[in-house]
């Protein structure tokens, strides 16, 4: 009776470290293989005894090994050498993960680690810096930026971490991601792929984390301008023979963001950020197997805590806030399982997350203040923002997962299906405003389910040169909301249930005419999934949302990828992504009864725009990366809710930059000092035409955000391979930076980093 197959694992990557996705593992003599996935991980099933194995992957020196297969699970790592193929005059670097995602069917920009390596930055600023992007702040550090993609904002773009859905821009926090720990950040613009799952209308991001493999051993620590303090430590260990692997993770992030600017309201005022602190910390423990039945089972528990002081002082003077302040703390538990069988070619990746979180908002002085330095009483007895009082606690309980199925039939067939669940239930209180107000003003009691499921089909053709993803989703969501034995502010129905099912598809093609360049066009039909606040509003001013039904986008898509390369240097990229999108049923917050909002399918739009960046290796240690993007986005509402004539129709839709670039040349070079060092020198350049965040009705428009004109520059020194320092300077010429809603930011900020690494297994 033969002996059961064992099991070979591993992970190929490139010798700097890069995982390689796509890489296929031979055994030779025999027809089995593996194809690495995203994270470079592949398996195989071979009998024991000594095996012959071959790594290869485009743009990569091949490499053998040879391999002892014993019971149990034997591991067999790949270090891959670049190399440089000649094809007819043309020479082709080598392909990593970046590069190869560049190519797939649908349009993306890419930054990875070696973009922002060693810089003091924010994964915001990232993404700042990445073509077609726009993040747009209302505030110093730890104030949540507004990301737009294609033109439409934050709740609009699907946010995920390896894969795994977190909700939106809007809702989720980039920077809670330190950017050491960022292999790279994917930007699929105008289509959600079928894999990622998930909701969105212009597109998704998906942050992509380093595996950190083996043992290991790493600590940051930041300091910057206005009291900005950032702190990290990282430690792996690896356990060989039990198969299992432990990190632990703590982080914190401080800053007084106590900048000063002139009023844009009032000409010669003279405003200091003085209450506006911001405190935030997260914890982690987490354990995977690599020896259980499960190719591949993880298990995470993380805290996270923040606090944020509000600071006025915006629109006018009588609005200084000086104790108010909100509080947010969650645990959460995490789990996954990845399993293959046939040799690889059949893979299910299984993720559950679930967290219970606390949010307070606490606003309790008898006093209030304008920047005169005069204190009064405050009008409503007792708060500095709203009318009342509040000192809240807001439960909020999240459960999400989701189930990916890959199914290899052969090198060209392809089929992909995905299945994402997301529940919310929130439990408001706020017994201050409601003994203040005599009614419960902290809304009700709510849940919401939201399902979407997904299959593709993909057909690769030529070794790869013709690729056609087929796939269609179903989006479905239900509501409810339930009445409390106290009286409401707002007249709706005492308990209330709605359900709504859309539907939706994308067709992408890419073509590689020649392997310089990638033709690439798309067609997405799309849905984006109501929020929470959208239904159920806030208890107070805004309505819970009847009735309210999918946003819908129908959106097309034309790209290509040029490769440009001579003998030697200098050698570029060319990336090159137009659009055109039809949206209907927009969510807009409108006026509702008695002088209250409330959220309503109401609008129509349509948009159009294009972006392009250009990256040039003139020599081995020096390269420039420019990118340029420009939106319209229009109001398609030919008559308003009355049925009259809409006089904003064709206008801009408002807040919405239209116009911005980035310019980078970066320097770097290996060893410049003979103890294994590594130094690099950036310069970044980045503008935004002025915009307006008002309707254009009249050319007197004051609503205006200024052209914005902003030049940082940043010095990098690594040495004995475990020592990284880091500085940066932002804003250099100090210029009046303001953004969403022509908020102020900070001027020019200082800002320096040291980091220690260290591997264990390496230094044996």
């Amino acid at each position: 009776m033969a002996a059961a197959p064992s099991r070979v694992v591993g992970r190929v990557c490139s010798v700097g470290g890069d995982s390689l996705a796509g890489a296929v593992v031979r055994v030779a003599g025999r027809s089995e293989h593996a194809v690495s996935d995203a994270n470079g991980h592949y398996e195989l099933h071979l009998p024991l005894g000594e095996w012959t194995l071959q790594c290869s992957h485009v743009g990569y020196k091949s490499a053998v090994q040879t391999v002892r297969v014993t019971k149990g699970v034997t591991r067999c790592d790949w270090r891959l050498d670049e190399e440089s193929v000649a094809v007819g005059a043309v020479l082709v670097a080598g392909a990593g993960v970046s590069q190869r995602e560049r190519q797939a069917p649908m349009l993306i920009s890419v930054a990875d680690k070696q973009q922002f390596k060693g810089q003091v930055v924010t994964l915001q600023q990232v993404l700042t810096q990445t073509s077609g992007v726009q993040a747009l702040r209302s505030g110093g550090e730890g104030y949540h930026a507004r990301l737009l993609v294609q033109g439409l904002d934050g709740k609009r773009v699907g946010m995920f971490v390896d894969g795994v859905p977190l909700g939106h821009g809007a809702t989720f926090d980039l920077d809670r991601i330190p950017q050491e720990l960022v292999e790279r950040v994917e930007v699929y613009k105008g289509v959600v792929p079928p894999w990622l799952g998930g909701d969105g209308l212009s597109g998704a991001i998906n942050v992509v984390t380093r595996a950190v493999e083996g043992s290991h051993l790493e600590a940051g620590y930041a300091v910057g301008s206005y009291a900005s303090h950032r702190g990290y430590l990282l430690g792996t260990a690896h356990f060989a023979e039990a198969g299992v692997d432990l990190s632990v993770y703590g982080g914190a992030h401080y800053a007084r963001n106590n900048y000063q600017f002139n009023s844009p309201f009032e000409s010669g005022r003279i405003i200091v950020r003085d209450h506006d602190r911001y405190l935030s910390a997260q914890g982690s423990v987490g354990l995977r197997f690599t020896k259980s039945y499960f190719d591949l089972l993880g298990v995470s528990l993380d805290y996270n805590y923040g606090f944020k002081e509000q600071q006025g002082g915006m629109m006018n003077l009588q609005n200084n806030v000086q104790h108010a302040f909100t509080r947010m703390q969650a645990a959460s538990l995490s789990g996954m399982a990845r399993k293959a069988y046939l040799g690889g070619r059949l893979a299910f990746d299984l993720s559950l997350h679930g967290s219970y979180g606390v949010g307070n908002v606490v606003d309790t002085s008898m006093w209030a203040y304008n920047f005169l330095g005069e204190r009064y009483l405050s009008p409503g007895g007792r708060g500095e923002v709203g009318m009342l009082p509040n000192f809240s606690h807001d439960v909020y309980i999240a459960v999400n997962g989701q189930l990916n199925a890959r199914y290899e039939i052969s090198p060209v067939h392809i089929l992909h299906c995905n299945v994402t669940h997301r529940y919310s239930r929130q439990q408001p209180e706020d017994t201050l405003a409601a003994r203040y107000s005599t009614f419960v003003a902290s809304g009700l009691p709510n849940s919401l389910h939201a399902f979407v499921g997904g299959a593709s089909y993909e057909l690769r053709l030529f070794e790869g040169s013709l690729r056609n993803i087929l796939g269609a989703k179903g989006y479905y969501f239900r509501d409810e909301m339930w009445a409390t034995s106290q009286p409401f502010a707002l007249e709706i129905s005492p308990h209330s249930q709605h359900a709504s099912f859309s539907w939706g598809f994308v067709e992408a093609l890419s073509w590689q005419p020649w392997q310089q360049l990638t033709l690439k066009a798309s067609l997405q039909l799309q849905s984006r999934l109501p929020t929470s606040f959208e239904l159920f509003g806030d208890g107070m001013s805004i309505l819970p949302g009847y009735q309210l039904r999918p946003e819908r986008s129908l959106n097309t898509n034309l790209g290509l990828v040029w490769l440009i390369n001579g003998t030697g240097y200098p050698h570029a990229r060319v990336d090159l992504q137009g659009f055109y999108m039809q949206i209907r049923d927009l969510i807009q917050l409108t006026m509702g009864f008695a002088f209250n909002l409330l959220h309503r399918n109401i609008m129509q739009a349509s948009g159009y725009g294009a972006d392009g960046e250009v990256e040039v290796h003139w020599l081995p240690y020096l390269s420039t990366r420019a990118n340029a993007t420009y939106y319209r986005l229009t109001n398609r509402m030919a008559l308003d809710e009355q049925g009259a004539p809409n006089p904003l129709y064709g206008m801009r839709v408002p807040n919405v930059p239209w116009l911005f670039g980035n310019v980078t040349l970066d320097a770097h070079m290996e060893d410049p000092f003979g103890i294994r060092s590594y130094g690099s020198l950036y310069v970044s350049c980045q503008g935004t035409e002025e915009f307006s965040y008002g309707w254009e009705v009249s050319r007197r428009n004051q609503m205006r955000v200024p052209r914005k004109w902003n030049l940082d520059a940043g010095l990098h020194i690594s040495f004995l391979g475990h020592y990284h320092l880091s500085f940066a300077v932002r804003n250099v010429l100090n210029t009046e930076q303001w953004e969403e809603f022509r908020y102020p930011i900070p001027g020019r900020t200082f800002h320096a980093k040291l980091r220690y690494t260290f591997d264990f297994d390496r230094n044996k």
